[in-house]
């Protein structure tokens, strides 16, 4: 099964690697403009209906084409202004990552449903297509992924690969044929220009850009579903502005958590996560390029049975919550709901910026801007089980016809309220995001993008709050203990090593350095030795603990982000390097420990 995971995992990665060769290869003149006219479709509402405003016609999609060896590539690419709740990304992340929305704005899919979920922005999807008589329905097998920052959404989806050791539930069942799709990508972006006049004020512009290439493996009917492309784009414009405000999402889930079947319900509005809290395990985590296994491990400590919800909260929603398990003093176990009211609003360094290069734009106050995007932040807590005990539990949640707020089971629930947070903390890789700039035909620049000259901006620094000690296991105390003793002892050992077994090395501007002359080859320790005068041990200590005080004094050091207050005494850290030619940067997880006296600090 690790092999299947990293053959999918390698089809994401040429997917991402080809969706980048075309994105910077957007002004390339391989790629051939098409004329054919689009078929309009009658399967969303009509332009304008709900907010009296038309929505853009198929015509006005741009088509492009570049063949390949594996076929051609279809570029779509419609602009727009972003009005009427396009603007926010977060309505386009829940319609195109939904896949049971896709029938609602692709005209060729009979239906779609997830199959598998690795994380919050990973799934696999299988996704049905008529292709009309006298041929055979197609499907298809895809994992996706999702990457947001606060002005970019880009979505990725090739199939997976076939293998004779795949489940039975990924193979073909008939009518279906086994369709290949090649690539199927967005890239949603939000562009700012400049106003004309200085008292005017001007309207953000959506550009979209789709990637196509699929190979239906059939003689006839395929193109007939190309010519559908233009009305897709149309019809997920329509899809984001009637339902994206209603579309609620999995924003995580936590250690002790696994989770079973994710389904929306389109008629009903309603989101089904069925998940079970499970015994305390140390299986490792999904092997997911969206997030560094660093963050993944803070996510999963901070969700520990628990799973976390994003709902809109132009919405209300009613929550029903019912557990089951094999005796009744399991399924009675307790539990209990946080929400949270969380508004994303972003910062001059995360909007996008003027085309003046290493400048910032000037925020809009203008009515027609898009307000800060407010959610609901929906959590579900459940204690340690006993023993072996297993708790199925079923979470729905379905959109509240006429009424506001929250209920849970039937009773409303208090939304609390809690700090800003900046979208742009958001995980987006800063390669990628850099390809999507190609495509836009402006300069922009986000808090991920900022100048290479000094990371520790304090702009950077504001994302990042150091997270407190939690409850910790009693094994995971002594392991953090052991550990600290460990090195504490070695560290002591040094101290007292003889003065004969340090062996002098260079000296200068009153530094002197030592090697320890040990038989061992592998083990290489250099001591520095120097006296001040006029300078206080807590002077000393205050320099070397504060990271922005680094930067000065250590000409490799990069960045230094505090994790967590582990105790009183200790602190556990990421601290990344600069590269010095010809090594890569490097970076790593530190756990400090300071034991301070009146008269000596170690």
């Amino acid at each position: 099964m690790i092999d299947l995971r990293e053959s999918w995992s390698s089809a994401l990665k040429h997917a991402q690697n080809n969706f980048r060769s075309l994105l910077t290869s957007s002004a390339s003149a391989s790629w051939e403009r098409v004329t054919a006219v689009a078929r309009e479709t009658t399967t969303n509402s009509p332009p304008g209906k709900g907010k009296g405003k038309a929505l853009p016609q198929a015509s006005d999609v741009i088509v492009h084409r570049r063949p390949t060896k594996s076929g051609d590539v279809v570029r779509l690419v419609l602009e727009l202004p972003a009005e009427d709740g396009l603007a926010s990304l977060e309505s386009w992340r829940a319609v195109l990552t939904t896949p049971e929305m896709r029938k609602e704005w692709d005209p060729t899919v009979e239906a779609a449903h997830v199959v598998e979920i690795f994380d919050p922005n990973t799934r696999i999807s299988k996704t049905d297509f008529t292709l009309g008589w006298p041929a055979n329905p197609r499907d298809a097998i895809t994992i996706s992924r999702a990457y947001t920052d606060a002005n970019t959404l880009i979505d990725i989806s090739p199939s997976l690969p076939r293998s004779t050791d795949e489940p039975g539930y990924l193979r073909p069942a008939p009518p279906y044929v086994r369709s290949q799709v090649h690539l199927f990508a967005w890239c949603i972006q939000l562009i700012t220009s400049p106003s004309e006049s200085p008292g005017k004020s001007n309207v953000p512009q959506l550009r979209i850009t789709c990637f196509w290439q699929q190979d239906f493996k059939a003689m006839w009917g395929a193109a007939t579903l190309t010519q559908n492309l233009p009305s897709m784009v149309i019809g997920l414009v329509r899809a984001v502005r009637k339902r994206g405000d209603r579309i609620p999402m999995v924003a995580g889930w936590g250690g002790g958590v696994s989770l079973d079947n994710v389904s929306f319900t389109v008629d009903r509005q309603a989101l089904r996560v069925d998940y079970s809290i499970i015994p305390d395990d140390e299986d490792h985590m999904s092997t997911s390029e969206t997030v560094t296994d660093l963050r993944a491990l803070k996510e999963k400590r901070r969700l520990e049975r628990s799973t976390e919800l994003i709902l809109p909260i132009s919405q209300g929603w009613d929550v029903q919550i019912s557990t089951r398990a094999s005796s009744e003093e399991t399924a009675k176990s307790p539990w209990a709901v946080y929400a949270t009211r969380v508004t994303s609003s972003p910062s001059p360094e995360s909007s996008l910026a003027s085309p003046t290069a290493g400048s910032f734009p000037e925020t809009s106050s203008s009515p027609s801007s898009e307000p800060a995007y407010d959610h609901i932040v929906f959590r579900v807590a459940h204690t340690k089980l006993q023993g072996h005990s297993i708790l199925k539990v079923k979470l729905i949640v379905e959109l509240s016809g006429g009424t506001s707020g929250l209920r849970i089971n039937g009773v409303p629930h208090t939304i609390e309220d809690a700090e800003s947070r900046d979208p742009s903390s958001y995980t987006m890789p800063k390669q990628m995001l850099e390809d999507a700039t190609s495509i836009s035909g402006i300069s922009y620049q986000t808090a991920s993008t900022a100048g290479s000259g000094s990371s520790a901006t304090p702009s950077a620094q504001a994302q990042v709050t150091p997270k407190k000690s939690g409850e910790r296991s009693p094994a995971a105390d002594k392991t953090i203990l052991t550990l600290v003793r460990r090195n504490y002892i070695y560290f002591t050992s040094l101290l007292q090593e003889p003065e004969a077994k340090w062996r002098h090395i260079i000296e200068g501007r009153g530094v002197t350095i030592s090697k320890l002359d040990t038989i061992d080859p592998t083990l290489v320790v250099y001591r520095a030795e120097a006296v001040f005068v006029g300078v206080g041990v807590w002077d000393l200590y205050s320099t070397i603990k504060t990271p922005g005080a680094k930067v000065y004094w250590d000409r490799g050091f990069d960045d230094g982000v505090l994790l967590e207050d582990v105790n009183e005494l200790s602190e556990l850290w990421h601290v990344s390097q600069k590269a010095a030619w010809p090594v890569n940067a490097r970076d790593s997880v530190v756990l400090t420990t300071s034991y301070k006296s009146p008269t000596a600090i170690h």
